[in-house]
This record gives structure tokens, sequence and C-alpha cells, in this order.
């Protein structure tokens, strides 16, 4: 009676290690898998960093609107990205309440665009803007409120 226990014993010990090696086959070739995929992102995560850093100009700004000679002035230096990703629509804004707005670009996406004003007296010395854009149904503003000094 004893033998067929100790056949049946090694046969189950068999069996436990033949699940538990392709359970541990499975897992290594799901590692192997995930980290492919981990590589692939990474490289995205480079290639995406480096494109923004391309599509980066430095914009300066001096805190006087004009410099003399022999006086120190200072200057401000900012990273300003140009490389928009979304489409947006730009509107100059009009009147005191911001109502009325009046359309300059439909569905660009550069991150520039120049517009020429002509000030029509010396109150006339604030620009404001407001980008929009829409990301799947999400709205989202950008204002933008510039002021000029304007002489006669």
């Amino acid at each position: 009676m004893k033998k067929p226990y100790l056949i049946f014993l090694p046969l189950l010990f068999l069996l436990i290690l033949s699940c538990d090696s392709r359970k541990i086959s499975q897992l290594t070739e799901r590692i192997e898998e995930l980290e492919s995929e981990n590589s692939k992102l990474q490289d995205s995560i480079v290639q995406t960093e480096y494109q923004k850093i391309l599509g980066t100009q430095i914009l300066g700004e001096f805190n006087k609107p004009h410099a003399k000679v022999n006086e120190e002035i200072n200057l401000s230096l900012q990273f300003c990205n140009q490389k928009f990703y979304s489409t947006y629509e730009i509107f100059r804004i009009h009147g005191s309440g911001g109502d009325k707005k009046h359309e300059l670009l439909i569905n660009s996406t550069a991150g520039k665009f120049d517009y020429t004003f002509t000030p029509k007296n010396i109150a006339d010395n604030r620009l404001r803007f407001v980008a929009v854009f829409d990301l799947d149904s999400i709205e989202i503003e950008i204002p933008a409120n510039i002021g000029i000094k304007v002489i006669e």
C-alpha cells in the first residue's frame, strides 16, 4: 500500500513545479513586455522634451522704456515656448466690460502672431486679447492685457 503513495507524491510534486514554471514563464514574458513599453515611453518623453526645447525662445523686457548712456538698465529674460499642440482662436477685446470681441485668428497653432495697433488718443493705451483653446469640449481662455505709453 505504501508504493502507490510513493508514486503519487513525486507526480504531485512535478505537477506543482510545472504549474509554477508556467506561471514564472508568463511573468517573465510580461516583465519583458513592460520593459519594452517603458523604453518606448521614455524615448517618447525625451523626444517631446527635445521638441519643446527646439520651440523655445528667450524673450527680453527692459524695466524702462528707453536706456541712457552710462546709466544702468535692468533686463528680464523669460523662456517662451512657441510650439502649441492644440489649435486656438485669438480675439481682440474691446470695451470696458470686455463683452465685445473681434476675432483675429481662427484655428491657429503658431506660438506667435503679430498685431498692428494705431492708438486713437493718449487714453487708448491698453490692448486686451484672449486666446481660446478647445480641448475635448473643455474651453480654456488665456487672457492678455498689454499697456503701452502713448505720447502726442
